[in-house]
């Protein structure tokens, strides 16, 4: 996969040039340069970003709502959008536009932390340990694509599904093997991989499941379709990313 250019946005004041710097690691995949859409009052970024001089350019514009975004994404020609967005006090995305963006992206959605003592650790990368969250859904599967496109920059990969029903002997057969599968597509790409199976609230059991394995980032589908499952799946989502204290990537 190559990621050539990447658009920010920030509902910080300042605009967080610190926390862009979890983004360096994607330099791997070709990152030349990071369009960062402000608001026209803000403080500037400028200039370019770490060793590899990833340029940063600025766009300012008093609209920052969905439709805006979206169109600068596909003008610049983003194939990823980053954003640091405000949270509630209990955790949870606090702005009805990270909600919006969530549910209407067409390409990767990397929601980052906006303190910068949640930013990852010097030394480690973004991907050198990754959580991938799965149930094995249509948008699930485009996130393992993802994540095999991103395996050069993969160091260890945790994948976790979270079963919050009664399963039968039929079913846990059918979910070990499903896990397998998943693991053996990684392990076929030399990716390091290992399965789980947590129990419990998806969300809850996912954040969890991060701290338990010391992961550096979050990986899952962000789905769009309609009906019941939709919205179990979209809270999960908005709470995994809203909650998380590592960047969480989101696969439209």
């Amino acid at each position: 996969m190559e990621i050539k250019k990447l658009l920010y946005i920030s509902e910080l004041e300042p605009p967080g040039r610190e926390v862009l710097r979890q983004l360096l690691g994607l330099g791997k995949l070709g990152l030349e340069e990071i369009i960062c859409l402000i608001p026209r009052s803000s403080k500037g970024l400028g200039g370019s970003l770490g060793d590899q001089e990833i340029a940063i350019r600025e766009i300012r514009d008093k609209d920052l709502s969905v439709d805006r975004i979206l169109a600068t994404a596909h003008g610049e020609r983003a194939v990823m959008i980053a954003a640091c967005l405000r949270r509630r006090p209990e955790g949870g995305i606090g702005s009805s536009l990270g909600k919006k963006l969530i549910k209407s992206t067409n390409v990767p959605l990397v929601l980052l932390p906006a303190r910068e003592d949640q930013a990852i650790p010097a030394g480690k990368e973004i991907f050198s340990k990754v959580l991938f969250a799965t149930k094995w859904e249509p948008v699930a599967e485009r996130a393992l694509g993802f994540l095999l496109e991103c395996r050069e920059l993969i160091g260890e990969l945790e994948i976790v599904t979270v079963i919050n029903r009664k399963l039968s002997i039929r079913d846990m057969i059918q979910l070990k093997k499903l896990l397998e599968e998943t693991r053996g597509a990684f392990l076929d790409k030399g990716i390091d991989a290992e399965a789980h199976i947590y129990a419990g609230k998806p969300s809850d059991e996912i954040l969890l499941a991060s701290r338990d394995y010391r992961a550096n980032a979050i990986v899952m589908g962000a789905t769009k379709t309609k009906g019941l499952r939709s919205l179990i799946y979209k809270g999960c989502t908005r709470e995994v990313a809203g909650k998380s204290d590592l960047p969480t990537f989101l696969i439209p």
